[in-house]
């Protein structure tokens, strides 16, 4: 099926819903290169995942701590009881909706929160999984996957949960998720090279993979455009009806990748070095400014253009011109 060789973004095509609108995400303040120094904090704070939605952001550690920023990532507040007990090994984390996130360790346990993280409740009736390894969300559903492919779902923001009745059964490496003209669309990706997907986080269908059975190490979305990295300098962009992109880039080792819910993405590769793409993740020829010495482990971002990175020893950095250029918060995690 012939395709065009580019499209309008979203942003393109809705142009400017309202001046308040385009005023939170056109014309950011950005701290100069050389002020965009990635945040550390005490190396006994291990930051593990992060999560995002309008300028909401979440980051958990492996030691039971979570905390919130509600200026996309300027400042940082630890909550001042959270449900997780001290050592809880918090893995994963993701956003299902408004104000809603849901954070988990790798043996199961779940918390949730439907006020942006001001405070957690644990799961009702929690997942019977173990090897947590990814989790992700969009309009009201939250999936939890394993390391060999078993997969729950929440149709409540995190309370309850319920096994997959047809599971994405692979050796999975990462998980997407993204609204699709209002439908959820998740998306699994594997080691061995194999991808599934599902509308509501139960019945899991294959997807023919891309040429070369890549070993897939991430996966995000953005809208109904799918990107994949493994580990090396290729990104496999996939969308419904037209399949597989194999996209070589200038930038080698790709194993992080994000998207902000608006045709925009951003990865990370060897050196912690950067690269993003503007156009539904199908070219990736934008250059970044990356955060001196910090090599990001995570990022989230949300449909703003802001971009929340984790690193090691607890280091933090944020984005607000869709991962072009990197500051540090005025208040990081501590």
């Amino acid at each position: 099926m012939d395709r065009p060789l580019s499209r309008p973004t979203r942003r393109q095509a809705i142009g400017a819903i309202g001046a308040g609108a385009a005023a939170a995400w056109a014309a950011p303040t950005i701290l100069s290169v050389d002020a965009a120094r990635a945040a550390t904090v005490p190396p006994t704070l291990n930051l593990t995942a992060v999560a995002g939605r309008n300028s909401d952001f979440v980051v958990t550690s492996d030691d039971g701590r979570a905390y919130r920023s509600l200026d996309a990532g300027l400042n940082w507040s630890a909550n001042t009881a959270p449900p997780p007990p001290p050592g809880a090994d918090l893995v994963v984390a993701a956003n299902s909706g408004t104000n809603d996130f849901q954070i988990a360790t790798a043996a199961g346990a779940v918390w949730y929160t439907i006020n942006a993280a001001f405070s957690w409740s644990a799961a009702g009736s929690p997942p019977a999984i173990t090897g947590v390894v990814a989790a992700a969300g969009t309009n009201g559903t939250t999936v939890l996957v394993s390391g060999t492919g078993d997969a729950w779902f929440s149709f409540d923001d995190g309370d309850t949960w319920t096994q997959a009745s047809s599971p994405p059964s692979s050796l999975v490496t990462g998980l997407s998720a993204s609204d699709d003209g209002g439908t959820p669309l998740f998306m699994t990706v594997a080691s061995d090279g194999s991808v599934f997907q599902s509308s509501d986080g139960d019945v899991w269908t294959p997807v023919v993979p891309p040429p070369g059975g890549p070993s897939f190490v991430a996966v995000t979305a953005s809208g109904n455009d799918v990107c994949a990295v493994a580990g090396t300098d290729i990104v496999y962009h996939w969308s419904p009806g037209f399949g597989w992109d194999v996209i070589t880039t200038a930038l080698s080792g790709l194993t992080v990748v994000a998207g902000d819910g608006d045709d925009d993405f951003v990865a990370v590769g060897a050196g912690g070095a950067m690269i993003r793409d503007t156009n539904g993740g199908r070219f990736w020829n934008e250059s970044v400014d990356t955060p001196p010495l910090f090599i990001a482990t995570a990022i989230a971002g949300d449909v703003f253009g802001h971009y929340v990175a984790i690193g090691p020893g607890g280091a933090v950095s944020r984005s607000l011109d869709y991962g072009n250029t990197w500051q540090n918060p005025d208040t990081p995690p501590a």
